[in-house]
């Protein structure tokens, strides 16, 4: 198992935070309106990374009474730290990853 550890800052007062582990793909070459049939995923895909998808509750219901796009409840700095770039040959089935994400949060 491969352990990544990040650091994330919470916004200021926020003390409703909420967060998820994601597992992000990343690009590895240009690929424009390619259908799911002609995906070449083996050359499209050039890796991962973990994410960590936080949203402050507190802001996103003020945004949403006042009418407002709630997007800033996801935009504070470092609202989705990521780890390392993770080699697309070390996930072999993505059902099954085996990475341990452990964060603190300062």
């Amino acid at each position: 198992m491969t352990v990544y550890s990040l650091v994330s800052q919470l916004p200021q007062g926020a003390s409703e935070i909420h967060h998820e582990v994601e597992l992000g793909v990343v690009i590895g070459s240009r690929a424009h309106c390619v259908s799911a049939e002609e995906a070449d995923m083996d050359n499209i895909i050039g890796g991962y990374v973990l994410a960590l998808d936080m949203t402050d509750r507190e802001e996103q219901s003020r945004a949403k009474k006042s009418g407002l796009p709630w997007t800033s409840a996801k935009a504070f700095d470092t609202s989705c730290p990521v780890s390392h770039f993770i080699d697309k040959s070390s996930i072999t089935d993505l059902h099954d990853v085996s990475y341990l994400f452990t964060y603190l949060f300062i």
